[in-house]
């Protein structure tokens, strides 16, 4: 690189313009050799800078113009190679930065002394130099457009979270704005669906965004003028309504009612929990991609406890397992979609855990309305607790519309559990698979 920036040097006359179309003839012929290493050193020491400064020379050179006319195409020649090695877009973005544009533009006159060949993949490059790079200015308004656009559509990207990427760190993500089309295209992908190019070209900034464990995201970037595409990548703080869907995919629960068949293993002295006797749990899951065909489903109930078989000692029984290992199962009234339990704050799985466990088994003063303490009580219990606290809201029921936002009582869910356990067991007699959810939630 010295040597040729030394021949820079050289006045603009026959004998200056052999030296520097001779330097940079031998340039270009390193640059066709393909050898990546090779390529990543020149352009480390600077040639990108001292392609504008012989093209700026050759437009100089206004006695020889017509013999400067093939040595700036090959310049422009070296400057496209640049296009298609790692971080192209830093290399084009010097070469925009120490002004090769206008270089190129001055020497327009000399493309009619080209063949036509020649002509076209001078216009070819041209075209590519207006929007492949970016200047730090036009980047930073391009950053600014996108912001505001990226604000404009937070709450699609949010949505877009929760429905296709729950359990992901938002760093694995890049919000994706497209100005290719109208109306602007927002949306979320995964950086390992980048094309690999891009992976390569990006490197650093991926390599920054992993590095900072969630807090930051990466924002790619499409534009497009006449028929050329341009991409630019950046990284900006995880918006606060992506990182509280995050929250929400693990902490947030949906919550329901399970119908069981019958249990005869209750002693006689036990009143039946419900009029025919169906057992009843409170279940919940957390995650709205997979619902209840999750296999993590929190059951919560109370059972007879096994040291008392002939008494009235309950204990609880809370496990977590796959609803289809439940062979008694008849189907569930879901009473809370997960939707809208994230709505307004809803209760986490955690959250509710602590507060069913603080209750406990027995009891304990809770007015049962005369049908004795077991598995539907301790459930209803849970229910009304948690909507005393506003911890619950409960759906409004389907024959009770239009007599206002009360919601279902207490005596319509055990009439929707009634029904439903009659109708799932007359199915279950019948060879009907699978477990039924019944969704009476807003």
């Amino acid at each position: 690189m010295e040597h040729w920036n030394s021949a820079l040097r050289s006045e603009n006359n026959p004998v200056g313009l052999h030296i520097v179309e001779g330097q940079t003839a031998f340039m270009l012929n390193l640059m066709l050799c393909n050898h990546q290493p090779l390529l990543t050193v020149l352009l480390h020491q600077g040639m990108v800078p001292s392609i504008v400064k012989t093209l700026q020379w050759f437009s100089d050179c206004s006695a020889v113009k017509s013999q400067a006319a093939y040595p700036s195409f090959m310049c422009v020649t070296l400057l496209m190679k640049t296009t298609k090695v790692v971080d192209a877009e830093r290399w084009l973005a010097q070469a925009l930065d120490a002004g090769c544009l206008d270089v190129i533009l001055r020497l327009g006159p000399l493309i009619e002394s080209l063949e036509k060949d020649d002509q076209t993949a001078y216009q070819i490059f041209l075209g590519h130099g207006e929007i492949a790079p970016f200047k730090s200015n036009d980047a930073a308004l391009l950053r600014t457009f996108t912001h505001a656009d990226i604000k404009n559509h937070i709450g699609h990207l949010a949505d877009i979270f929760q429905e296709r990427f729950t359990g992901s760190c938002p760093s694995e993500l890049a919000v994706h704005v497209s100005y290719v089309k109208v109306p602007v295209e927002v949306t979320l992908m995964k950086i390992c669906d980048f094309h690999a190019h891009d992976l390569a070209q990006w490197k650093e900034v991926i390599e920054a965004v992993t590095r900072s464990q969630g807090t930051k995201m990466s924002v790619r970037i499409d534009i497009q003028r006449g028929s050329v595409e341009g991409h630019f990548l950046h990284l900006i703080d995880v918006p606060a309504e992506i990182r509280m869907a995050c929250q929400w995919s693990t902490t947030a629960c949906a919550i329901g009612v399970a119908i069981f068949q019958p249990s005869s293993s209750a002693p006689s002295t036990v009143p039946s929990p419900s009029t025919s006797g169906y057992h009843w749990a409170l279940v919940t899951h957390s995650n709205p991609v997979t619902g209840w065909k999750n296999s993590a489903v929190n059951v919560y109930q109370i059972i007879i406890a096994a040291s008392t078989p002939n008494g009235l000692q309950w204990e609880e029984s809370h496990l977590t397992t796959p609803l289809a290992s439940l062979a008694t199962l008849l189907g569930i009234i879901q009473l809370v979609p997960f939707k809208s339990a994230v709505e307004d704050d809803g209760l986490g799985q955690a959250d509710l855990d602590a507060y069913i466990r603080e209750l406990g088994p027995e009891q304990n003063g809770y007015n049962t309305r005369g049908r004795g303490w077991g598995p539907l009580a301790y459930v209803l219990r849970i229910v009304e607790s948690l909507r005393e606290a506003e911890l619950l809201p409960l759906p409004s029921s389907t024959k009770g519309k239009g007599r206002g936002d009360e919601g279902l009582t207490i005596e319509e869910m055990i009439m929707e559990g009634e029904a439903l356990g009659a109708k799932l067991e007359h199915l279950r007699e019948e060879g009907v698979q699978g477990v039924p959810v019944v969704n009476i939630g807003k």
